[in-house]
């Protein structure tokens, strides 16, 4: 079974790579898809006290619904 793929092009990868990125409080980013765990994510983060940035994403495919 072929499942799609998420690819991050290497432009992305720079960014995220960046050393202003890294500090002492942990840094989350999600691409949101409004799948109920990126809002559950999105939550625990601020719970936590950690950075957060979150985009929103369109989804190309779908999982079937057993995955």
């Amino acid at each position: 079974m072929k499942l799609p793929r998420l690819n991050v092009p290497a432009r992305m990868r720079e960014v995220m790579a960046y050393d202003k990125l890294r500090g002492a409080v942990p840094r989350l980013f999600i691409l949101e898809s409004n799948y109920w765990l990126d809002t559950a994510c999105i939550h625990a983060a601020r719970a936590m006290g950690w950075e957060l940035a979150h985009v929103p994403v369109a989804v190309a495919g779908r999982m079937p619904r057993e995955m």
